[in-house]
């Protein structure tokens, strides 16, 4: 067993170190989260391109299901593309909704795939497979956060994750951090 395991990890391992990483977010462009269509990204550095990307509601690894959206063409070594795909009323686990006050969050320390998938294809093999995620609840551990809206919240990081945050509530953060005003539109 050991050594097919290990000559299959020898065979495989180039071809999954050359497999461009892809992953699922969610467009900031809607109103409401419903609203909002799939994103797919891919790389960086994607050189060797796959043929096509779909967009799958269940697990494409384990199920043979049509994708909802096929993006073709892709050309550099990193990109996104917005999808035609919604999101619609997502389920989440018990505890991770804003109204479930009283019921412990379960946690998942790997976060737990939303039932939206990505995956890369060279005509008909499969190279790659991610999930949309929704990722461990750790900051709701924290006493002086638990409760706070993220929109109260300000998590340091690179400029355009600051318009992120931006984008929940320019006027208030422009009221308190005056430097960065001008980033508000």
């Amino acid at each position: 067993m050991h050594l097919s395991f290990s000559l299959f990890i020898c065979y495989n391992l180039p071809l999954l170190l050359q497999a461009c990483p892809i992953y699922l977010t969610i467009s900031l462009d809607a109103k409401t989260v419903q609203d909002a269509n799939l994103e797919v990204n891919w790389g960086p550095e994607c050189h060797d391109h796959p043929e096509w990307i779909g967009i799958f509601s269940e697990d494409p690894s384990t199920t043979y299901v049509q994708p909802e959206a096929r993006i073709t063409d892709i050309t550099n070594s990193s990109g996104k593309v917005s999808s035609d795909v919604k999101i619609g009323k997502l389920r989440f686990p018990p505890g991770w909704n804003s109204n479930d006050v009283n019921v412990v969050p379960s946690e998942y320390p790997k976060g737990k795939c939303l039932p939206y998938y990505v995956a890369s294809f060279n005509g008909s093999e499969l190279l790659t497979v991610e999930c949309l995620k929704i990722q461990t609840n750790w900051m709701s551990k924290l006493e002086h956060i638990a409760q706070m809206p993220l929109k109260d919240l300000f998590i340091p990081g690179k400029l355009a994750e600051l318009k992120d945050i931006l984008w929940l509530n320019c006027r208030m953060f422009r009221y308190r951090y005056s430097r960065f005003g001008s980033l508000c539109r």
